[in-house]
């Protein structure tokens, strides 16, 4: 295994000022077993991150280093990498084992080594029984095993995973993270996953790297990139449902908190430094749907739409002067609440995000 560096790769497409960069100064350090995931929205730059990875594009500017190696000047075949793609692309007319073994033959590696190589891959990933099949007998999900046995057995220092589980139903999309986070633990091995689905970037990560317009919008741990985003796009894009937006006026701030007004909340005291900001600057405050309290049969909020999922409830409350309902996070088994009841709003101690007219984030006070 090994570890990646990035520096200052950028990609575009065209030339001059009809040039389109696509990935601008993506400076990242992954180490050696580390599964991170990259994680935006279409057109975000990650994939094609990911295709710069695998040599299967070319970076305008920038080096990349797989280990001890700069590996932007080798053929794909000799950067040490294997990725497991959207689509499962298996032979149709060759069965588990073979699929697995083809690029091994190919590459010339031995028939006893080819064997022992397989037979390890199909025991990590319980595919002994399947191993003379042909993909038309197999499952999308039990298809999904094959494709990342087939990289399992060429032993590479790093493994790219190009949205994998995309093309599978949602319970065979949790069964797969599943298998995915217990292949990493086993192998140890280096991981670079890419993804559009928050949960998949959420439960699977050491490290989640979140891009926006080609740029690298911030790294971190899932709970750091939750708890603390750097900005509004990051706090709006982790998280389901979405973090509630409300815009509001900055009136003090010191070193024991700030001070803001919001309506159809009023006046509120938040444990963060917004110092750098002016009396009276605009700001947009955002609330985690769980941190909202709501007291029922008081207050100026009215129960708009109730979602029952089960363990919890989404209650969708309407406050006077606030152009969009919010949406709090009750426990499904608490006080019953009914459409069009009135309701008190409150935030839990100690919550509440704030960020500047330009989207970032001030910092919490410890």
């Amino acid at each position: 295994m090994a570890a990646l560096r990035l520096s200052g790769i950028s990609k575009h497409y065209g030339r001059g000022a009809q040039a389109v960069a696509a990935l601008d100064t993506v400076d990242l350090q992954i180490d050696d077993g580390e599964l991170v995931v990259f994680v935006g929205p279409s057109g975000s730059g990650k994939s094609t991150l990911l295709r710069v990875l695998a040599g299967l594009d070319e970076p305008t500017a920038g080096e990349i280093h797989i280990g001890e190696r700069r590996a932007d000047t080798l053929p794909p075949a000799q950067r040490g990498i294997a990725m497991v793609f959207q689509s499962y692309a298996l032979y149709p007319h060759m069965n588990v084992y073979d699929n697995m073994a083809f690029a091994l033959r190919r590459g010339g590696v031995a028939k006893d080594e080819v064997t022992r190589r397989v037979g390890r891959a199909a025991e990590i990933l319980q595919l002994d029984p399947l191993l003379q099949r042909l993909p038309r007998a197999l499952s999308g999900g039990q298809r999904q095993r094959v494709a990342i046995g087939r990289a399992i057995v060429r032993e590479p220092a790093v493994f790219l995973f190009d949205e994998p589980l995309s093309n599978l139903d949602a319970a065979l999309r949790q069964a797969m993270r599943v298998e995915i986070a217990r292949l990493h633990q086993r192998l140890g091995a280096t991981m670079v996953y890419v993804t559009h689905d928050q949960v998949e970037a959420m439960t699977l990560a050491d490290r989640i790297v979140v891009f926006d317009a080609g740029r690298v919008q911030q790294v971190g741990t899932p709970a750091a990139l939750y708890e603390t985003p750097a900005n509004l796009f990051v706090a709006g894009f982790l998280g389901a449902p979405q973090i509630n937006r409300l815009a509001g006026r900055l009136l003090a701030a010191g070193a024991t908190g700030a001070e803001i007004e919001v309506a159809g909340l009023g006046r509120l005291q938040l444990p963060v430094d917004a110092r750098r900001a002016a009396a009276g600057s605009a700001l947009t405050l955002g609330l985690r749907p769980e941190h909202l309290q709501l007291r029922p049969g008081s207050g100026s909020g009215q129960v708009q739409l109730l979602e029952y999922l089960g363990d919890h409830r989404l209650a969708y409350v309407e406050l006077p002067g606030l152009g969009e309902p919010l949406c709090a996070k009750v426990s499904g088994h608490g006080p019953s609440l009914r459409t069009g009841e009135s309701v008190a709003v409150d935030i839990a101690t100690g919550h509440g995000l704030l960020f500047d007219a330009c989207g970032d984030a001030f910092p919490g006070l410890k």
